[in-house]
């Protein structure tokens, strides 16, 4: 049993898959808030017209 997971974790095939599905995750995760939009602009628009109510 861990002849196994020591072959497989020792497998530059698997570590090398294992490598790049980290930095594939990264690099979505770090990207990610660039898709979000601008959130500024719709938060400024609510301030504004809240104030206009007061």
């Amino acid at each position: 049993m861990t002849e196994n997971v020591v072959k497989t974790l020792t497998d530059p095939a698997f570590l090398i898959a294992l490598l790049v599905g980290i930095a594939v995750f990264a690099t979505v995760f770090t990207l990610l808030p660039a898709f979000g939009g601008n959130q500024l602009k719709a938060r400024m628009k609510s301030v504004a017209l809240e104030r206009d109510e007061l």
